[in-house]
């Protein structure tokens, strides 16, 4: 019977993922908003929502209220935020 040694110091791989691009106006998109639901969060991505389609021309605003705040989005939710330009993902307490 033999045992193998793992070193657990080796330094993770580094992987490159390139960033999005910034978009340089809000003007004519689409701004997704993915709500957490942990306390206060509704309330302040409401009016800063609100805020931002006083100051911007943002085409449409696509609302992700998330069930659980610990869980990831689902398939379905996924597609939502496909479909936007921006998005906003809020926590709060």
């Amino acid at each position: 019977m033999s045992i193998i040694v793992l070193n657990p110091t080796e330094k993770p791989l580094a992987t490159a993922k390139p960033l999005a691009e910034r978009l340089k106006t809000l003007d004519g998109k689409v701004l997704g908003v993915i709500n957490n639901n942990k306390t206060n969060a509704p309330v302040f991505l409401h009016y800063l929502a609100e805020q931002m389609k006083k100051r911007q021309n943002i085409k449409d605003v696509i609302w992700i209220n998330k069930k659980n705040h610990s869980l990831p989005i689902n398939a379905e939710e996924l597609e939502k935020v496909q479909q936007c330009d921006a998005v906003i993902s809020g926590v709060g307490d």
